[in-house]
């Protein structure tokens, strides 16, 4: 049965335990939807546990670029109802959606997160025993669920048939043949059926050139596109992409990645490259970046530039590794003793982290100092289409930092300790006040330097501020309020130290109402622009710790809550 009807957009939502196979079967459909010239998000959620646990997929496939997941789920496929459970408040699913789940599981739906008023078309299927009939193995359930899904939907057909075959080349025959068995095996099972209105698919756009790519896969091809031909790091969620990517590509570019014994000496390692005169970095989450804060003041005081990424994830401690927050501000802002100047930068969304790659190497570059470029799990593991091509590594010769090179007959003295222009130790008070002038004005001289995202009107009656991954759900917020009548506009810096506040000084002049979006529970940004500026009498501050995405009607309802809504606009539940 085939859908009709052509919407613009569609969110299918999979989940399953660790091991099924879920991220690949949705990863099918996704790249085939962009090679149907689609726009695709696709976001990630697994459980904390090393090995096993839960997993999910949330995708939202467009005509239109996107940035984010669907508040809703038009399409849930299940292959275990205990694990939809764990996601309770991750994936929320519409009244009417589409379910296809497994005959053989005796897990209670409604329990497990399935909308009591749910009155979409429901479908079990014996996935176990379509799988070991046709796949001859049951870990091939998760090819017969792709089998009945993309028959339902009539699932750009040529498009995910090119995919799996592309996806099949790496298997041997049995293994290819086998799983061709189970998708079709769940086509069929599907291909009489008559159970109710089925959701529609965007047309495809035929062929535009897109490619499908995670927020650490673009960083890691854009920081060696930028040069950098050295990384160090240690194995740590949701960071660890970095790493393996770079494991993979540096030799091959005649470049070196180690993975250190631990993330101090990651960071260290990084410092030394540098002063061989080669653009380095390391990558990092939360924790990891609580070990490296001495060494980036090592970095500032010794005048070496140096790069760190901080994927940031749920804190304090180990926290929740594998779900998203903003919390690590004041870590990447001031974590170090004493006064330690340093170049913050958050990336908003996955081809975000691409440009700021870029510019974190040449920012370093030029002040001699750490520069540290904050990711989020959604970001970094998160799935975004961009134009085809938009990050291509550099094979040729590549710009190091020449001007920190040691060779040649010369001594070079390097050390922690204040220091006069020689290198020399110095324990005077004149000199560490010339020092500290001097490494403060190398940083500050680059504010403005990357100009923030700015969406909507250019003034109006609300004004909204962000940063980092707040920015999907705060652009669509500001788009659906100016097509309410409203005059709403954006405002997201890229670089918060050195802040640029006379740009955000003149942008909150314009709108009557202010407020400060963020995904923490102190309100770091918020508090960050009080030591800076002086916001506006009664500017809001919309905050909450992270562990799940932001909805669009959280933030509608703050906005009514508060007397913010365009006159008339109903609030979104």
């Amino acid at each position: 049965m085939s859908p009709s009807g052509s919407p613009s957009q569609l969110s299918i939502g999979v989940v399953g335990s660790g091991g099924d196979g879920v991220v690949l079967l949705g990863e099918l459909l996704a790249r085939s939807a962009v090679l149907a010239g689609l726009h695709c998000y696709m976001d990630k959620v697994f459980g904390p546990q090393i090995r096993g646990g839960e997993s999910s997929v949330s995708l939202r496939i467009s005509q239109s670029q996107v940035l984010r997941s669907a508040d809703e789920l038009d399409v849930l496929l299940v292959l275990q109802w205990s694990d939809l459970a764990r996601f309770h408040d991750v994936l929320s699913i519409a009244p009417d959606a589409l379910v296809i789940c497994s005959s053989e599981d005796d897990g209670d739906p409604q329990a497990c997160g399935l909308p009591v008023g749910h009155r979409g078309p429901l479908l079990s299927l014996p996935l176990k025993q379509l799988a070991l009939d046709h796949g001859r193995s049951k870990q091939a359930r998760n090819m017969v669920l792709l089998g009945a899904a993309s028959g339902l939907l009539d699932w750009y057909p040529q498009q995910l048939r090119a995919i799996l075959e592309r996806r099949m080349q790496r298997y041997d025959e049995r293994s290819r043949e086998n799983n061709l068995a189970a998708v079709a095996a769940g086509r069929n099972a599907v291909a009489s059926w008559q159970g109710g209105a089925l959701p529609a698919l965007p047309t495809s756009n035929g062929s535009a050139d897109l490619e499908l790519a995670s927020g650490n896969e673009l960083l890691s091809r854009a920081a060696i596109a930028s040069g950098c031909r050295f990384m160090a790091g240690y194995p740590i969620t949701p960071a660890s992409e970095i790493l393996e990517y770079m494991t993979r590509r540096l030799p091959q570019l005649g470049g070196t990645c180690i993975q250190a014994e631990d993330e101090i000496a990651a960071a260290c390692l990084t410092i030394g490259a540098a002063l061989g005169g080669v653009r380095s970095m390391s990558a990092t989450s939360g924790p990891g970046m609580t070990l490296k804060s001495e060494s980036i003041a090592l970095s500032g005081m010794a005048g070496l530039p140096m790069v760190v990424v901080d994927v940031q994830r749920c804190g304090p401690s180990t926290g929740i590794p594998t779900r998203t927050e903003q919390a690590d501000l004041n870590l990447a802002l001031y974590g170090a003793h004493g006064d330690s100047p340093r170049i913050v930068l958050a990336a908003a969304h996955q081809a975000d982290c691409a440009e700021l790659a870029t510019q974190a190497f040449e920012l370093a570059g030029e002040a001699s100092a750490p520069v540290i470029l904050l990711s989020e799990q959604q970001i970094a593991q998160g799935l975004a289409t961009l134009p085809a091509g938009t990050v291509a590594e550099q094979n040729g010769n590549v710009p190091g930092w020449p001007e920190t090179a040691i060779g040649g007959d010369r001594q070079v003295q390097l050390t922690g300790l204040e220091h006069d222009n020689s290198g020399r130790p110095a324990s005077d008070g004149a000199t560490h006040a010339a020092n500290m002038a001097m490494r403060q004005a190398r940083v500050d001289s680059l504010r403005g330097r990357l100009p923030a995202l700015r969406s909507g009107k250019d003034n109006g009656a609300l004004g909204i501020l962000c940063w980092g991954g707040s920015f999907a759900v705060c652009h669509e917020l500001v788009e659906l309020l100016n097509s309410e009548a409203g005059s709403a506009g954006l405002y997201c810096p890229r670089m918060l130290s050195p802040l640029d506040t006379e740009d955000i000084a003149s942008w909150l002049a314009v709108f009557e109402r202010i407020v400060v979006v963020e995904m923490n529970h102190s309100g770091q940004f918020f508090n960050l622009l009080r030591t800076k500026l002086d916001l506006p009498k009664g500017t809001h501050s919309l905050r909450r710790s992270g562990g799940r995405p932001w909805r669009l009607a959280e933030l509608t309802g703050f906005l009514a809550t508060h007397g913010l809504l365009p006159a008339g606009m109903e609030v979104q539940q």
